[in-house]
């Protein structure tokens, strides 16, 4: 039975970590519009855009277009890093070394921003958390920026930590 367990554990951590691609990618597209096209607001392309509609549609179709695609973006980041945190974990499950650890910790962290952002919005119609300095900054060129480069980063890291974890776990598998 054990060995059952562990295949799910092993294809929800392949699982976190494929979405995770998907996720990064989006994230990098952002910062490249952010970079070489407009700063006006955070790109998004056409499947991020299609998932944010589909939650947005899913959760608040009784509210207007502005807040389901608020909120369902705010829904969608909050099931994005939600999958990230699960496939950490069970990334963590095989793999207990210092990368995978701060790995896990900083997506805990990130996941967190994400459930205050979201729960923020909807029951404030702002969204509050760090990555909008707690809804005190009021210059919108500066928080598309800010939370353009925030989320960036903190998707980034913890990838870069789980990639180096999973090759470290490898290359000293094979010394010894």
């Amino acid at each position: 039975m054990k060995k059952y367990i562990e295949y799910i554990i092993l294809f929800t951590a392949g699982g976190g970590l494929g979405f995770q691609v998907v996720h990064f990618w989006e994230h990098l597209m952002q910062v490249f519009n952010w970079i070489f096209v407009q700063r006006q607001y955070a790109y998004m392309t056409g499947l991020g855009m299609s998932a944010t509609n589909y939650f947005g549609n899913l959760f608040f179709s009784g509210y207007g277009m502005s807040d389901q695609t608020r909120l369902g973006m705010e829904v969608l980041h909050l099931v994005g890093n939600g999958i990230f945190l699960i496939g950490i974990i069970a990334v963590w499950y095989f793999i207990k070394n210092r990368e995978i650890l701060w790995a896990l910790i900083i997506e805990a962290l990130h996941f967190c921003e994400h459930i205050s952002l979201t729960f923020s919005s909807i029951f404030t119609g702002r969204s509050i958390g760090f990555s909008t300095l707690y809804g005190l900054a009021t210059d919108p060129q500066f928080m598309v920026t800010f939370r353009v480069w925030w989320h960036f980063i903190l998707n980034l890291v913890p990838s870069v930590l789980i990639v180096v974890g999973i090759v470290l776990f490898f290359r000293y598998k094979k010394v010894n």
